[in-house]
């Protein structure tokens, strides 16, 4: 990824049937539903402050209780791995520090980028498996609506790139539109952050030179019970930096999963991602 990003008013609460007593005190069914709600769409905006991607996965599989289980979405066709194995897991980047972006904390390293600004953007990642996981992670928030749409206009025109890119930009101005307007914000503005823990990645060598990153965080659920999630995306070099392939279904939920367990070999952000006070 607090009160801020919820789901579209057509979407249903989640299937679970409430009991008729909570905490030793007894509600009616309806009462306790709209409660389970309010605890879902406090999830979804949990997730969705630092990974836009992962909050309309993430709601479909609170509401309709979907299995955690199956593999995470595959790297795009056109980008397919062509039998090369994953990258070595390297060591923990020792300048690897956390920097603040609109209530959002988003790893940065000195050697690996970002290095510089441009406008609202972070930019500048080297070469490196460490320098395409960090672009996917600034690049996946700033082109989602949780940035605002004076950060994710120009991310998604600049940062993204392929032929989905046009109907992502479709999607997250859709999201976003439903997203400020329930929150109360004008046009531009970021939705407020939630305290979802980036936990780390994985890297595998593409063609041409491209990364498929998977990046890992986790969240509670709406029983309050950790869950984690992957966003797995294909990261490519353009004009010596790097730039994020859409999705080609031109949604995020495309290219995020449910995971039973947090993967062992992971390559952890260290150090881990400070505490943010999101609500709940």
């Amino acid at each position: 990824m607090p009160t801020p990003l919820v789901p579209p008013p057509r979407r249903t609460p989640g299937t679970h049937q409430p009991s008729t007593i909570f905490n030793g005190r007894a509600y009616s069914p309806a009462r306790l539903q709209n409660r389970r709600r309010r605890r879902q769409i406090a999830v979804l905006a949990v997730i969705a402050a630092v990974f836009p991607a992962t909050a309309l996965s993430a709601w479909t599989v609170l509401r309709n209780g979907e299995s955690a289980g199956g593999a995470p979405p595959a790297a795009e066709q056109s980008a397919a791995p062509d039998g090369t194995s994953q990258s070595p897991a390297p060591s923990p980047a020792s300048d690897l520090t956390w920097v603040d972006r609109q209530g959002t904390p988003l790893p940065v390293s000195a050697t690996a980028g970002p290095t510089g600004q441009g406008g609202p953007l972070d930019i500048g990642y080297a070469d490196t498996d460490l320098g395409a996981a960090l672009a996917a992670v600034h690049i996946s928030y700033a082109a989602g609506p949780s940035a605002g749409s004076a950060t994710f206009r120009p991310a998604l025109e600049q940062q993204v790139t392929g032929p989905a890119r046009q109907a992502l930009s479709v999607a997250v101005e859709k999201d976003y539109a439903e997203a400020r307007v329930t929150a109360g914000l004008r046009d531009g503005q970021p939705l407020p952050a939630g305290d979802a823990t980036l936990l780390g990645y994985r890297v595998e060598q593409l063609p041409r030179s491209n990364r498929h990153v998977q990046l890992v965080l986790t969240a509670v659920d709406a029983d309050g019970a950790p869950q984690t999630f992957s966003v797995d995306v294909v990261m490519t070099r353009q004009d010596g930096d790097w730039r994020l392939l859409a999705p080609s279904a031109g949604t995020w939920n495309s290219v995020v999963a449910q995971l039973p367990d947090v993967p062992t070999d992971i390559t952890r952000f260290d150090p881990a991602q400070p505490s943010t006070g999101g609500d709940d």
